[in-house]
């Protein structure tokens, strides 16, 4: 615990401060994909960058009914692009570095074993990662088409509850359950059921 105390804060401020950008990079690279199917429409990509602003411009296929606020009528939509800046998705490539701090609290990458744990700990986060990231997108798109002043009830209760979970806890405490899942270190710290070969 002494260790992830230290190497969590010093991953992260290496993260923030030297690799965010080489970060965000792959994240978008791995991501292209997986959002392309889940959550852009077809014949569109379904994230860019902004060559002015270098936000991200997703585009996200909801195919719902929303009114029109000018004119108050009410029209079918089947995609919207909407754009993002690069720090609203920073938290989604965090949690990368967070997993490494505490796999390497839990022992030094030595030995086929841990190497096999903490590349199974990294394609579970990547995972993590990239199905937060696809929630994220379609959660705004369709959110900004069914969020009217009038919009009220159970389902935009459920949208925003889903948008912080999505944005505010999965990120962060993400990287703490992959760690308990792969490295029985952690399981051992906490008590927990240590599964044997």
């Amino acid at each position: 615990m002494g260790r992830a105390a230290v190497l969590t804060p010093l991953a992260m401020a290496l993260w923030w401060f030297v690799l965010k950008g080489a970060s965000l990079w792959l994240l978008r690279l791995v991501a292209y994909l997986p959002l392309g199917l889940l959550v852009a429409p077809a014949g569109l990509d379904p994230v860019t960058i902004s060559p002015t602003t270098g936000e991200w411009l997703f585009n996200v296929a909801v195919n719902t009914v929303g009114k029109d606020l000018r004119t108050g009528k009410s029209q079918y939509i089947d995609s919207l692009e909407f754009a993002v800046g690069e720090d609203s998705v920073a938290f989604f490539a965090c949690g990368w570095f967070s997993y490494l701090a505490l796999a390497l609290s839990a022992a030094a990458f030595s030995g086929r074993r841990q190497t096999k744990r903490v590349l199974l700990g990294v394609g579970l986060q990547t995972s993590i990662n990239i199905l937060s990231l696809a929630a994220y997108v379609y959660i705004n798109g369709y959110g900004v088409v069914i969020n009217t002043p009038n919009t009220t009830g159970t389902l935009m209760w459920l949208f925003n509850y889903l948008y912080h979970i999505i944005y505010l806890v999965v990120p962060f405490a993400g990287p703490f359950m992959v760690a308990l899942l792969v490295h029985p270190e952690w399981r051992e710290y906490f008590k927990l059921p240590v599964q044997r070969p």
